[in-house]
């Protein structure tokens, strides 16, 4: 049976600025199911709280591997709820159920696969499985769906890496890949931070495409 895991805090920040909204849907049939708890939906949530200034809001579902089920999530997440970045976790395996990728290639106008061909080449830095990952991404209307590992540690391993080569940009993005872009970048510093501190500070002082950037730089929390 599943603990009594607290319920994540599902909005945070402050200011004047619009409130940017994210989806976060953990794809599991024992944790839809209550076997155990989610964790890694919480987590990613957690890391929005602490590291993002701004206002934002989560909508957040727990959901099986069932993808028509996946599909319309998606679709309800982009086109009714206007999340401006849409992230999900777990599903992403070889297994006959795993067919989060297969849902998110469904939704998507435009596929954007560099980003799981980056993921996977920095997992198998760490795991020889990480090969048998097909985690992608995709735009749906002014949408950015991404798949992420389904453990918090494949996460952190992954994401630093791949904001380091979002940062790289040498022209500013145009609408609405620059919203895309900026919703991104707040998930991915959101991670960055937390573990490397010292790391996201630099690249912050080299964002010069996106003013104004609503990361709190304070949550430096070195090794």
């Amino acid at each position: 049976m599943a603990g009594t895991t607290e319920a994540p805090q599902l909005s945070g920040g402050s200011g004047n600025s619009d409130e940017a909204i994210f989806g976060v849907v953990t794809v599991s049939d024992r944790a839809s199911e209550g076997v155990y708890d989610d964790i890694s939906g919480p987590a990613i949530i957690q890391f929005f709280q602490e590291a993002i200034k701004s206002r934002w809001r989560v909508v957040y579902k727990v959901i099986p591997d069932e993808q028509p089920l996946i599909e319309q999530t998606l679709k309800d997440m982009c086109d009714k709820d206007h999340c401006c970045l849409v992230v999900t976790t777990g599903g992403t395996g070889p297994a006959v159920r795993d067919v989060t990728p297969d849902a998110t290639e469904a939704v998507c106008k435009r596929m954007m696969p560099g980003y799981g061909e980056q993921m996977r080449a920095i997992s198998l830095k760490y795991v020889p499985t990480a090969v048998l990952s097909r985690q992608t991404a995709g735009l749906r209307g002014k949408s950015l769906i991404i798949n992420l590992p389904g453990k918090p540690k494949a996460i952190r391993e992954t994401f630093d890496e791949v904001c380091f080569a979002l940062l790289k940009q040498q022209q500013p993005m145009q609408p609405p890949i620059h919203c895309f872009m900026h919703a991104l970048l707040m998930l991915l510093f959101a991670f960055v931070i937390q573990h490397h501190g010292m790391l996201a500070t630099a690249l912050l002082r080299s964002c010069w495409c996106f003013p104004g950037f609503p990361v709190d730089t304070s949550m430096h929390r070195p090794h």
